[in-house]
């Protein structure tokens, strides 16, 4: 153990040479950006799971469960796919399809209005916030213009409808922008040096190692 901490604060020595600082914004990866998403969700679910939840059995209350079984058992004892689609109009009379867009509709416009709000206040979200990370227009690396960030957030629909590839494709390019940056013309900048979070590390490492192994004083 005492090798291993060795090791690790020999890591930690300022000395050591450092790579110089490339010029001009550094675009924020897929790693980080999605790190930042994670804190994001987690923060959202916090919010508004008990409310969204409510919402559901409010809004599915109109279901019709006579109409709506019928459907179901129509549909499960289709032999094809085209027996479904041919009995779907008996789902639709359930008023269960309708309903279900409505409750979506719903939830994406109230998780909009939270994430383009703050994002419009504060150039950020609770998540890229923690990680040092900001959206900024591409053009001018300044905070974009309100319609920017709504454009954005609805952009994430066409990023991430065909199996998320609007989203991997942050991993091409210098700048590292998804097709939700692409649309809106925005990208994320990184706004702590190169080396911050490994630098924090290390200094959590060498205390930690200082209370494990304290220097013994001599009288």
């Amino acid at each position: 153990m005492k090798a291993l901490m060795d090791k690790l604060v020999y890591y930690a020595n300022p000395a050591r040479r450092r790579r110089p600082e490339p010029e001009g914004p550094r675009f924020a990866d897929l790693n980080e950006r999605a790190m930042a998403s994670a804190i994001d969700v987690m923060v959202l679910y916090i919010l508004f799971f008990s409310m969204f939840l409510w919402l559901q059995e409010r809004i599915y209350a109109h279901v019709d469960p006579g109409k709506l079984a019928e459907a179901r058992d129509a549909i499960n004892s289709a032999p094809d796919a085209a027996a479904v689609i041919h009995d779907f109009p008996l789902l639709w009379a359930s008023h269960q399809p309708q309903l279900w867009l409505i409750n979506m509709a719903v939830q994406v416009g109230i998780i909009g209005v939270a994430i383009v709000g703050t994002q419009c206040a504060s150039g950020t979200t609770p998540g890229k916030w923690l990680l040092g990370l900001r959206i900024v227009d591409r053009k001018t690396l300044e905070r974009p213009a309100r319609w920017q960030f709504v454009v954005r957030y609805f952009g994430y629909i066409v990023s991430i409808l065909p199996l998320m590839l609007g989203i991997f494709w942050i991993t091409f390019g210098r700048e590292h922008r998804g097709w939700h940056d692409r649309i809106a013309g925005t990208a994320v900048i990184e706004l702590r040096p190169r080396g911050w979070y490994w630098s924090h590390f290390k200094r959590g490492v060498k205390w930690m190692y200082g209370k494990a192994f304290p220097k013994k004083t001599t009288d």
